[in-house]
Parts: structure tokens; C-alpha cells; sequence
């Protein structure tokens, strides 16, 4: 499975959300919810750099998958991370919707996934300037489940 990603020099991560949102306001698309990981891993005592995930969705598209497919909705909606592991540097990324589909091996509509596609690569390139990235999320060797 792969992922789409750009990497953003000299912004934070609420600057690139506030970004994203913008760019979205005149798309077919509408944010669902927005996750802030590290406040919510804070108020339990942890801490993590900054990590936030904003869940989008565009009903048509939605509801030509979910009727092709009901169980596709168990990887919906479509989820963009913004996150900093190291100072000076945003990682904007999404997981490729065609590949979530073929992992699953459930028949899904190509057109919705492609449309959904096309918006995570011009957003992308609207915030970076540059084509984004698109590589595998993992490294076969290290797509393991790890403890007891």
C-alpha cells in the first residue's frame, strides 16, 4: 500500500491545517472531524510533536462507493495527517485510495477513487509548490506486528 506525501519547509502544523482548509473551501469535499493526536496523548500524560489528522469527505463520491461497496466504509473517510517529528519540517500525507481499495480486494468504483486522488495531488501541490510523493507506506521487512 502506498502513501501520498509532501514535506514543508519553515510552516507548523496548524499554519499547513489552516492551509488545507482554505484550499478546500471551494471543493466538493467537506472536513468531518479533526483529530489533534498530541493534545488528546498530552491530556493522558504522553507527549508527541505535533500530529493532527483531518478526515474529509465528498457525499457523491461517497455514496457511489458505499452503494458499490458497504464495507469500503470501514477505511472512509479519507484521512490527511499533518504531523512534525523535527522542527522546521510538516509531513502532509494520505493513504492512496486506490491501493486501500485493492488491498481489501472489495470491487470499488474507480471513478470516486480517482477523483479523490486527483484532489489529494493538487492539494498537495497547492501547499508545496512541487509534485508530491507517492511511495509505499512500509518496507515489506518492516511490516510487522510488533510485541507479546
Amino acid at each position: 500500500m502506498r502513501v501520498i506525501y509532501t514535506k514543508l519547509s519553515g510552516k507548523s502544523v496548524p499554519q499547513v491545517r489552516e492551509e488545507v482548509l482554505s484550499y478546500l473551501e471551494d471543493k466538493p469535499f467537506r472536513v468531518l472531524a479533526h483529530h489533534d493526536f498530541a493534545a488528546t496523548l498530552a491530556e493522558k500524560g504522553f507527549e508527541l510533536y505535533p500530529y493532527e489528522a483531518l478526515e474529509i469527505c465528498s457525499a457523491p463520491l461517497a455514496y457511489q462507493v458505499l452503494t458499490a461497496s458497504p464495507r469500503f466504509g470501514q477505511f472512509m473517510p479519507c484521512q490527511i495527517n499533518l504531523y512534525q517529528p523535527q522542527e522546521g519540517e510538516v509531513i502532509v500525507e494520505a493513504l492512496w485510495p486506490e491501493d486501500v481499495a485493492g488491498a481489501t480486494g472489495m470491487s470499488v468504483p474507480r471513478q470516486p477513487l480517482e477523483t479523490v486522488q486527483d484532489l489529494l495531488v493538487e492539494l498537495m501541490k497547492h501547499l508545496s509548490g512541487r509534485e508530491p510523493q507517492l511511495e509505499p507506506i512500509s518496507q515489506p521487512e518492516q511490516a510487522a506486528v510488533e510485541g507479546p
